[in-house]
């Protein structure tokens, strides 16, 4: 089908239902983790559907900015409804977010928001467009670190707040990976939106190149990235979240390490 025609073909507006189930899963995973047997599957549950939640904002961040700017094919799309599969490439969106996300406990920005930058009023609103995005995930670090504030325990940290500390650290990740100046990275897209036609056309050869490279970086060779995980402790330290929760947070995420999924004191 023709982008034409499925542009023509409007979808249903409003959040979608998938939104609404992911919301669902990240609240019962909380009850869940009142059971001790099942924890550290319930914090698995808990982290990846409220990663999957932040996602859906980043990406809605990118549509609504490009619906305010001038382009209206974002809402034809279905870009506004939340909707995960709406923003979705079965290797960058699904595939390669869950191998990161499990090896390493990074957030990896996976999801797609295809955007008409010639609707758009201007080079501001297209960088406006990218810088988006990562706001998106600003705030939803920023929500997650005054959650965490109003905590008061005195037995030691909870799972909820391990859980909540290795989401925040994903956001940070989300956050400062985005902002990098690499093609297929908002940071690149908030730069090159500034340029004109002319330069972003003789820029687009040397971008797919880049950013094959950039993921083998991060595959093969990601201690060459360890400033940029250490910048983002950092930033999650400077807003009160522990180092080492984060840390236990990602043993408890991955529950294939213990057999019946409860917590090993």
């Amino acid at each position: 089908m023709s982008v034409e025609a499925d542009v023509a073909a409007k979808p249903p507006q409003g959040v979608s239902a998938i939104f609404w189930l992911l919301i669902v899963i990240f609240g019962l995973s909380i009850v869940a983790m009142s059971s001790e047997q099942y924890v550290s599957i319930a914090v698995f549950a808990f982290v990846l559907s409220g990663w999957i939640i932040s996602l859906c904002l980043h990406e809605w961040g990118h549509a609504a900015t490009a619906w305010a700017g001038g382009d209206r094919s974002v809402e034809e799309r279905g870009y506004l409804t939340l909707n995960p599969l709406r923003y979705t490439n079965p290797v960058l969106s699904i595939i390669m977010p869950l191998v990161f996300l499990a090896l390493g406990g990074i957030g990896f920005p996976g999801g797609a928001v295809y955007v008409k930058t010639n609707a758009l009023r201007g080079p501001f609103w297209r960088a406006a467009v990218s810088a988006a995005g990562p706001a998106m995930n600003l705030v939803c670090l920023l929500a997650i670190a005054f959650a965490l504030t109003t905590f008061d325990e005195f037995d030691g940290p909870s799972p909820l707040t391990l859980a909540l500390s290795l989401l925040a650290f994903l956001q940070a990740t989300a956050l400062l990976l985005n902002l990098l100046p690499v093609p297929g990275l908002d940071g690149f897209g908030i730069l090159s939106g500034l340029l004109p036609e002319s330069a972003r056309a003789a820029l687009a050869p040397v971008a797919s190149v880049a950013v094959m490279a950039f993921l083998a970086i991060m595959l093969f060779a990601p201690s060459l990235l360890s400033p940029l995980w250490q910048a983002c402790l950092s930033l999650c330290a400077a807003l009160g979240i522990d180092r080492a929760n984060i840390a236990d947070g990602f043993g408890l995420f991955r529950f294939w390490d213990r057999p019946d999924g409860s917590v090993i004191n």
